[in-house]
């Protein structure tokens, strides 16, 4: 996250790690606390199943995910599949015991924020990696969502907040082609 915005009172991110193993997860938990900044605390919410972290993002809502690639029912790369269209806005960090570069090139393509070996954990900056994807994630969403309202802004009128002319009569033509292509009256 920008640095101003840490610079004010504390930050607390929630996160939702999907893993079946609870030791790596006592790993994850105990990396992220030695790299985390005084001014952030991370709520983690574990959750041991691709099943159970279903249930949680429909009662709950968190500021990142944190996926293992390796779980029984699905692949983290499944999971992640289903988990960016259904959560947009959500970050994911994929998270990995056994990888390698086809997979990492795999969950990036996916939209996993980040790719992280669980080998590694004790060797990074896990809390500056998990802020930095919070951040790149709300720039994304912010972008699109300032794209689109330049595009509402495009097709309305300022005055009047209608329809410019240039929709209107497009609109019209293909209502008339159309029309003559089935054979109807206009």
């Amino acid at each position: 996250l920008r640095r101003r915005e840490l610079a004010g009172d504390a930050m607390n991110l929630r996160v939702l790690v999907v893993d079946d193993d609870e030791v790596d997860v006592m790993l994850f938990r105990k990396a992220l606390e030695r790299s985390r900044p005084p001014e952030v605390a991370f709520e983690l919410v574990h959750a041991k199943s691709v099943v159970e972290a279903r249930t949680w993002l429909k009662k709950e809502s968190f500021d990142l995910a944190v996926v293992d690639y390796r779980m029984p029912e699905i692949t983290g790369l499944e999971f992640l599949q289903e988990l960016v269209p259904a959560h947009p806005k959500l970050p994911v960090v994929m998270c990995t015991g056994s990888g390698d570069e086809r997979t990492a090139a795999r969950a990036i393509k996916e939209r996993a924020q980040e790719y992280l070996l669980k080998a590694d954990l004790l060797h990074v900056p896990l809390a500056r990696i998990l802020l930095d994807a919070v951040a790149r994630k709300r720039e994304e969403v912010g972008k699109s969502e300032e794209t689109r309202l330049l595009a509402d802004r495009a097709r309305l009128d300022d005055l009047t907040g209608l329809p410019r002319q240039a929709i209107i009569l497009k609109f019209m033509e293909d209502g008339l082609d159309r029309c003559r292509n089935a054979g109807r009256p206009f």
